[in-house]
């Protein structure tokens, strides 16, 4: 669970997820009052789909960057599955490259 006076978290919360694993977790948003369960022992079939989240950029989107690689991995075909985890991995040491030269 993070909580909103951790010091070492750079980000900002959009969430708190509370609960047990033998019991009941929930999560509360941090522009909502009311925490929404997302299950319970006691009801599992109650599961609460928690909402997608918005994607400003499809390009850097994680399964968008690995979908070759994921695709070559489920094929059996390790040769481009390696291929595409090379270009993605330059990709982003360009970037960074990019990114330091800017600083």
């Amino acid at each position: 669970r993070r909580r909103p006076d951790d010091e070492e978290d750079e980000g900002e919360t959009v969430a708190w997820i509370d609960g047990k694993w033998d019991g009941a977790v929930g999560i509360k948003f941090t522009e909502d009052e009311d925490t929404q369960q997302l299950w319970s022992v006691d009801d599992p079939d109650g599961y609460v789909q928690v909402p997608e989240p918005v994607i400003t950029d499809p390009h850097t989107f994680s399964p968008s960057v690995w979908e070759e690689v994921i695709t070559g991995m489920k094929e059996n075909d390790t040769s481009s599955a390696s291929k595409a985890k090379h270009h993605i991995e330059h990709r982003q040491r360009v970037k960074e490259k990019e990114r330091k030269a800017k600083d």
